[in-house]
């Protein structure tokens, strides 16, 4: 079999001349035949990646069809919902001096829940008596400083501090305002009594008759 090449600037063509040989009994028969060219291209030698080959373009197809069916089975699949833990309220903790807080906490958990009280809350109406938004406002005023708070369950740690810091603060007032009423009314009495003395020390006028 003789190959003969041929050469381009692309591509080197190969013809390969076979020759095949039948004997017979008298006759030597010799057969040649001319086989299909086959084309062999050349890579240069400073093209990228010569050295470590080319990626196919069927594994690439492959790839992103695989990388298209995990986008589309990511998006279909439902989003996974994360709820965080909350805290129950102890059973004990039923006002501020029962809950689970130390002492130098409660004073400085005190400041803040007075200050929301002062803020948000209506200390003319009972505490079950606010309103839902201005109630949702002194809560959010206490855990955005005492972030803990915000893993508890049904705002117990808020609501504790808040009741605590509304009664304080109404008893303060009413007390106020008791203090001073009981200032007027001294007042009063004293004044009355400072009339009567007026009264009894005015000289009567001695009136004789004409003759």
């Amino acid at each position: 079999m003789n190959i003969s090449p041929t050469t381009s600037n692309s591509s080197s063509t190969f013809t390969a001349n076979v020759v095949l040989t039948t004997h017979s009994t008298s006759v030597s028969t010799f057969t040649t035949l001319r086989i299909a060219v086959v084309e062999v291209e050349e890579i240069p030698e400073n093209t990228p990646n010569a050295s470590t080959g080319s990626e196919s373009p069927l594994t690439s197809n492959r790839e992103s069809t695989n990388g298209e069916d995990e986008t589309s089975t990511r998006h279909n699949s439902p989003a996974l919902q994360l709820r965080p833990i909350l805290i129950p309220r102890p059973l004990n903790a039923k006002d501020v001096k029962t809950a689970p807080w130390s002492e130098l906490l409660i004073t400085s958990y005190r400041f803040i829940a007075r200050q929301a009280v002062d803020f948000h809350l209506d200390i003319k109406k009972p505490f079950s008596g606010q309103a839902v938004l201005m109630l949702g406002k002194a809560r959010q005023h206490v855990k955005s400083v005492i972030l803990q708070f915000s893993a508890h369950q049904k705002h117990w740690g808020a609501d504790l501090l808040l009741k605590d810091q509304f009664k304080s603060k109404k008893d303060t007032l009413s007390a106020k305002e008791r203090r001073e009423k009981e200032k007027r009314e001294e007042g009063e009495k004293e004044q009355q009594e400072n009339e009567k003395r007026t009264t009894k020390k005015k000289p009567t006028s001695d009136v004789r008759p004409l003759l």
